[in-house]
């Protein structure tokens, strides 16, 4: 691996010794070797060692060769602008040379176990834990929509007055961490330089700099590398390792994109077979389960984003949604399938998907133009399969208006096409009810206070207030039906009064008005 002098002079960080080098953060050194007797054998590939005495014999030095000086010379280092460190103390050219072979080696070995992690098709976790190994303060990879995709190092246990509490919070980051003026400030930075960045931030986070530098992937923007100086300085030398990151993270997600989304694939191609109709046993489903602590028998519903138009996904917007996912609840098993993203949620805290996260739910919808559809909660791992059967209907009859769509909304719906696929939905309405709702002026207020006595298990008081009626209106209507239909409406049994209440849905529902008219 090639090294620059930034590097070298933090791995000599307890030497007396200073140095003077372009801003260049270019790894441009090979090896390191003693200065050669004759100039024109210089190569700016390679670190000359030598002493203060025979540089001041030498002559000129092209300005692009590098060197490290025991001693300091006699004449201007700097106005001869060489990239040169020079020790203050007396040391032995033995001692210092075989310091430096072991910096070269150190970090050879280090290139040579991220190739390998690569070649070996490790997940970007893995890859990342190794290429950030040289670094001294905390990083993450975000992609370009700020999502948290994988982090190293370790992080202070408080982060508050820092971009990092809302990122470990959500996931990601929302554009109002900083200051408009801040914040633009730093993504034009980061946009104009293909290199890292520092920034301060004097309105939002006095007294911190962050790093930030860009990562494309197959020149599209895919994310950001981000740091903070939580541990240290961030030196020259640090920033050209950082550099060297960035060109190891673009090659690993050129030659395998799908490290990024860290997926089990056994238990993803399992979940994929469940949800296909497959018996894979409740014992093999609970060894899955056992990964995440769950249970068979626990509570789960599945959530399915999907693109309206049928159209492709893109990889990135795959990517950004599954973690924007994750970040919702840590309880929660999310893969791509079928052009959509599948996110299994563990509901055993009793929460509503649909309630209590809709307000992030339509912030993530909102960003990729999508929408979702939750099928009801279910207390079987193995009914995972209805409860994408469920999704599927809902995203044939849920309506485009709104973005997050429940199987309960779309439930009579589909119900009553499914009818209708085999009859004509009038007949199977109660003639008398049919011919209540079509001739009579009153008739569907008649018709809405049946439905809500049959829903509410035939509860007086309960139909009332579900109506906003007084509870002697409703007395009144049931009777005038009871009258009609010449039947007690106390004591029907269940065929009766299942279809009477299909009747009421036949009658009154707004898909079907034209249908029954007709």
């Amino acid at each position: 691996m090639r090294l620059n002098l930034n590097i070298i002079y933090d791995e000599l960080s307890d030497y007396d010794c200073q140095i003077i080098a372009s801003e260049n953060l270019d790894l441009n050194l090979r090896n390191v070797c003693y200065l050669p007797l004759e100039p024109e054998k210089l190569q700016s590939e390679y670190l000359y060692l030598t002493t203060a005495e025979k540089i001041n014999e030498y002559g000129n030095i092209n300005e692009s060769i590098s060197l490290l000086c025991l001693g300091e010379p006699k004449f201007d280092i700097r106005n001869n602008k060489l990239n040169v460190i020079f020790f203050n103390e007396n040391l032995s050219e033995q001692s210092v040379f075989e310091k430096l072979l072991k910096i070269f080696e150190k970090y050879e070995d280090w290139e040579k176990s991220i190739l390998l992690s690569m070649a070996n098709n490790e997940n970007l976790q893995t890859i990342f834990d190794i290429s950030t190994s040289m670094l001294i303060n905390p990083i993450a990879l975000c992609d370009r929509y700020n999502t948290v995709v994988v982090k190293s190092k370790t992080f202070p246990e408080d982060v508050q007055g820092s971009p990092w509490k809302e990122a470990f919070e959500k996931g990601y980051v929302t554009d109002d961490v900083m200051e408009n003026e801040e914040y633009f400030e730093l993504n034009r930075l980061v946009a104009e330089n293909n290199t890292p960045i520092l920034f301060t931030s004097h309105l939002t986070f006095p007294g911190q700099i962050q790093m930030a530098a860009r990562i494309p992937r197959e020149g599209v923007p895919f994310g950001y590398l981000v740091s903070t100086d939580f541990n240290g300085d961030f030196t020259k030398g640090q920033l050209s390792i950082i550099y060297f990151i960035q060109d190891i993270l673009n090659l690993a997600l050129k030659n395998n994109y799908s490290m990024i989304s860290g997926e089990q694939d056994l238990s993803t191609f399992f979940i994929e077979n469940i949800i296909k109709g497959y018996d894979m046993g409740e014992r093999s489903i609970a060894y899955l389960l056992q990964q995440w602590s769950w249970k068979v028998d626990d509570e789960y519903s599945l959530l399915v984003f999907y693109p309206i138009d049928d159209k492709v996904l893109d990889k990135s917007i795959l990517n950004m949604l599954k973690n924007r996912i994750k970040g919702l609840s840590k309880s929660s098993f999310v893969f791509s399938y079928d052009n959509s993203i599948i996110a299994i949620f563990h509901n055993n805290n009793k929460e509503s998907i649909a309630k209590d996260y809709s307000e992030q739910l339509q912030g993530i919808l909102e960003i990729t133009n999508l929408h979702c559809a939750v099928s009801m909660n279910f207390h079987n791992f193995k009914y995972i399969k209805y409860a994408y059967q469920q999704c599927g209907i809902i995203r044939n009859f849920s309506n485009l208006n709104q973005r997050i769509h429940t199987f309960d909304e779309v439930y009579t719906d589909y119900f009553l096409s499914i009818l209708e696929e085999q009859t004509d939905l009038a007949s199977m309405c109660n003639p008398i009810i049919l011919n209540l709702y079509e001739s009579d002026k009153n008739g569907k207020d008649f018709i809405q206070s049946l439905q809500a006595y049959l829903v509410h298990g035939r509860s007086m008081t309960a139909a009332a207030n579900a109506l906003f009626i007084h509870r002697n209106t409703l007395i009144f209507r049931l009777r005038k039906l009871e009258e009609l239909l010449n039947l007690d409406l106390k004591t029907v049994n269940e065929n009766t009064a299942l279809m009477l209440y299909v009747s009421c849905l036949v009658a009154t529902n707004k898909y079907n008005q034209q249908k029954v008219h007709n």
